[in-house]
C-alpha cells in the first residue's frame, strides 16, 4: 500500500494540483500503487469528489488530519514528538493513524507549504513517518516541502529533528530557507539526505494553450491588499486584453471575485476543478495575484504578472519563484500597466529541464515500492 499523505482536501488550487500530479505519477509508476493507494488530507470527501473520477482505485481518507488535531495545542516541535510516540497513543484517532502509516510500503508527504510554525500541528505527520518507519519498515519520504516560517530549534529539539530524519529515505525542499534551515540545523550525515528541489507542481509540464486571445488573469484573496489591487485596475488596463479569468483558488476566494465583479462583471470564475483541467495559460498572457501556485504555473507557461506578497511566507514562495527565473514583478502600490513583449523568461526556457529533474525524485520514490 502507497499512503499519500498532505494539505488539500479543503480545497485549494496549489494543494489540489500537486495531488493529482503525484497520483498521476503514482499510478503510472509505482508498483505499490497497483495494490492500494490511499490519500490522507483535510477532508476525504472533497478529495473524493474532485478526484474520484479521475482516479477510480484510489481511497480517501481524513485519518492524519484527526490525529493531528489532538496536538493543536503543542507546538510544533510537541506536534513532532506526539508523532514520533504515536504508536504508544491511547488517543483512539492518533492509534487509528498509526496502525494506517505502519501498514503502508511508502508513506509519501507530499509538498507545499503546511509543515511549518504557522501551522504548527502538522509537524505531527513527520514524526508519525517516523514512527511508522521504525515500527514496520515502512520507507518514507517527503518531496516539495516548504518549512518557513519555523525558528531555529533548541538543543533537545534539534535531536528529535534527527531522529525524524534518520527514518527517511530523502526529503526534498522547494526553497532555499527549507534547504538552509535543514541543513543548519541537522548533524551529520542527515543533511545528505536533504534535496534542494521544487514545488510538486514541477512534476508535469503546464498543459499548452495556444490562442490569439490575450488574457488577463486575476487571483486574490478576500483582504485589504485584494481590495486594492481591484481599485489599481483601471477600465484602459483591464480593456486591453480579450479575455479575463478570475482564479477561485479556495472557496473563499469567490468573495474577492464578487468585488471584482461588481466594477467588471464580465470577468470569467474558474474554480478548482476547471482550474486543474483547463488553466488555459499562454505565453502573451498577464497575471495579477496574491497567491503562489497561479504565479507558478502562469510565469512556467511564459506569462509575466505582478504579485503581491505581505507577509514572509509569502516573500519565501514568490521568492523562490524569482530565483528561477519568474518575471514576475511585486506589485509596487501604483495603477496597472500592460508590460511590452518581453523575452521568454528562464523559468518558462527552463521548464522542461526543471520537468526532468522532478520527475528524478519521482523515480526515486518509484523504485522504493
Amino acid at each position: 500500500m502507497l499512503l499519500l499523505v498532505g494539505g488539500g482536501g479543503i480545497p485549494n488550487y496549489g494543494d489540489e494540483l500537486i495531488i493529482r500530479n503525484w497520483l498521476t505519477w503514482h499510478g503510472s509508476h509505482s508498483t505499490a500503487a497497483t495494490h492500494d493507494l490511499i490519500v490522507e488530507g483535510y477532508r476525504s470527501r472533497v478529495l473524493q469528489s474532485t478526484f474520484s473520477d479521475s482516479f477510480p482505485r484510489a481511497k480517501w481518507s481524513h485519518n492524519v488530519r484527526n490525529a493531528r488535531l489532538a496536538f493543536r495545542e503543542a507546538g510544533f516541535w510537541g506536534a513532532l514528538d506526539g508523532g514520533l510516540t504515536s504508536g504508544r497513543s491511547d488517543t483512539r484517532s492518533v492509534k487509528s493513524a498509526f496502525e494506517q502509516a505502519k501498514s503502508a510500503a511508502v508513506m509519501h508527504i507530499h509538498g507545499g507549504g503546511y509543515i511549518n510554525q504557522k501551522w504548527p500541528s502538522h509537524a505531527f505527520v513527520l514524526g508519525l513517518a517516523a514512527a511508522a518507519h521504525t515500527a514496520s519498515g515502512t520507507h518514507v519520504v517527503a518531496t516539495g516541502l516548504g518549512l518557513g516560517p519555523l525558528s531555529d530549534p533548541n538543543a533537545e529539539q534539534r535531536r528529535l529533528l534527527d531522529q525524524v530524519v534518520d527514518s527517511f529515505e530523502l526529503i526534498e525542499v522547494r526553497d532555499e530557507f527549507s534547504y538552509e534551515y535543514l541543513q543548519r540545523n541537522l548533524t551529520g550525515a542527515r543533511r545528505e539526505k536533504i534535496i534542494q528541489g521544487l514545488d510538486d507542481a514541477f512534476l508535469y509540464p503546464v498543459p499548452p494553450h495556444e490562442s490569439n486571445r490575450r488574457t488577463l488573469h486575476v487571483s486574490l484573496r478576500d483582504d485589504k491588499a485584494g481590495e486594492g489591487m481591484i481599485e489599481r485596475m483601471s477600465p484602459e488596463f483591464v480593456g486591453a486584453f480579450d479575455r479575463h479569468i478570475f482564479w477561485a483558488c479556495k472557496p473563499a476566494d469567490t468573495v474577492a471575485y464578487a468585488k471584482l465583479a461588481k466594477k467588471y462583471p464580465f470577468f470569467e470564475v474558474a474554480g478548482v476543478r476547471q482550474l486543474l483541467d483547463t488553466p488555459r495559460l499562454g505565453a502573451r498572457d498577464v497575471m495579477i495575484t496574491e497567491r503562489f501556485h497561479p504565479h507558478l504555473m502562469a510565469a512556467r507557461a511564459g506569462a509575466t504578472g505582478v504579485f503581491w506578497s505581505g507577509s514572509s511566507y509569502y516573500d519565501t514562495k514568490h521568492g523562490s519563484l524569482v530565483a528561477l527565473g519568474s518575471p514576475f514583478i511585486p506589485d509596487g502600490d501604483t495603477d496597472f500597466s500592460v508590460p511590452e513583449q518581453h523575452r521568454a523568461s528562464r523559468i518558462a526556457v527552463e521548464d522542461a529541464a526543471n520537468v526532468a529533474q522532478k520527475q528524478v525524485v519521482g523515480w526515486r520514490i518509484s523504485n522504493l515500492s
